[in-house]
């Protein structure tokens, strides 16, 4: 019996979210460096903190008898769309288009094909504009989470 479907879950997400975004860079977590382009990080709660919470979850028993256990989670993301020029109207474009795309793909497998899942979805996400004059650059930032249910 699994511990958690969170791993496998990750690993779907990540799949399906780098087939349909193939001009965004997809990362498991942190990338080495954060630059320029479209960048989609799952498992980060917030792109410029040192630290961050890539999920939470609980797990409850249904049933008396222990044989299975309810899972809930949140595995958090965050959209990343850093353009060369002051076009803050571009990068928040390119960014809400990264977060449609998440979820259309979401509506398309509400599962993500992972066994014992029976419900994922697009939970709370918060935008950001940002002109950075380190990067030379303007900065969307949108933090969201997915939430999914399962029993294992």
């Amino acid at each position: 019996m699994s511990t958690s479907v969170l791993p496998a879950f990750i690993d779907a997400l990540m799949a399906a979210a780098t087939t349909a975004l193939p001009d965004v860079t997809v990362a498991d977590c942190w990338p080495v460096s954060l630059n320029s382009g479209d960048w989609l990080l799952i498992g980060v709660d917030d792109a410029e903190a040192s630290r961050t919470i890539g999920a939470s979850g609980t797990q409850v028993y249904p049933h008396a008898q222990r044989l299975t256990r309810d899972e809930s989670a949140e595995v958090h993301a965050v959209i990343w769309c850093a353009h060369d020029d002051d076009d803050v109207k571009g990068a928040r474009d390119a960014a809400f288009a990264i977060l449609a795309a998440v979820e259309a793909l979401l509506r398309a497998s509400i599962t993500l094909d992972v066994a014992s899942v029976w419900k994922a979805s697009m939970a709370a996400w918060s935008y950001t504009p940002h002109r950075l004059a380190d990067y030379g650059s303007t900065v969307a930032e949108i933090q969201f989470s997915i939430t999914y249910e399962a029993r294992i």
